[in-house]
C-alpha cells in the first residue's frame, strides 16, 4: 500500500510540473479506478481527455461513471468513445450493458445483435444476449 501511496504522489508531483502530462493523469486515473475510487478516476480521465483524445481512456471514464451511478453519463462516454474507435467492441458491450440497466432493452439488444457480427462466439457477448432476452 505504501508503494501506491508513492506512486501516487509522485504523478501528482509530475502534474503539479505539468498539468497537462497525459500519462500521469491516466495513470492516477488507472488507480483510482482499481481502488473503486470513482469520483477521483473520473476527474484525472477528464482531465486527461482533455489534453488528448484517446477511446480506451474514454471506455475506462464510461465505467467509472457507470459504477457511480451516471449512467447517462456512462452510456454518452462508450457511444463517443465508439465513433472514435469503431473497431473496437468494447464500447458497444458496455454500452449495452448501461442500455440494460437503463431498461432499455430493444437498444441494448440491437447493439448485442452487432456485437456478435464482431464476436461471434464471444461468450460475454452470448452471456449479456442471454441476460437480455429474459428482459
Amino acid at each position: 500500500m505504501e508503494a501506491v501511496r508513492q506512486q501516487i504522489a509522485a504523478l501528482k508531483e509530475a502534474i503539479d510540473r505539468n498539468p497537462r502530462n497525459f500519462d500521469a493523469l491516466v495513470q492516477l486515473g488507472n488507480l483510482y479506478m482499481d481502488a473503486a475510487k470513482y469520483p477521483q478516476a473520473i476527474d484525472y480521465y477528464e482531465r486527461a481527455l482533455a489534453v488528448s483524445e484517446n477511446p480506451d481512456v474514454r471506455v475506462d471514464l464510461g465505467i467509472c461513471y457507470k459504477q457511480s451511478g451516471q449512467l447517462d453519463k456512462a452510456l454518452a462516454a462508450f457511444r463517443k468513445a465508439g465513433a472514435e474507435a469503431p473497431n473496437q467492441w468494447q464500447p458497444m458491450f458496455n454500452a449495452a450493458i448501461v442500455l440494460g440497466e437503463m431498461q432499455r432493452f430493444d437498444e441494448a439488444r440491437a447493439l448485442i445483435g452487432e456485437l456478435k457480427k464482431i464476436r461471434p462466439n464471444d461468450p460475454e457477448v452470448q452471456r449479456l444476449e442471454a441476460a437480455l432476452k429474459s428482459r
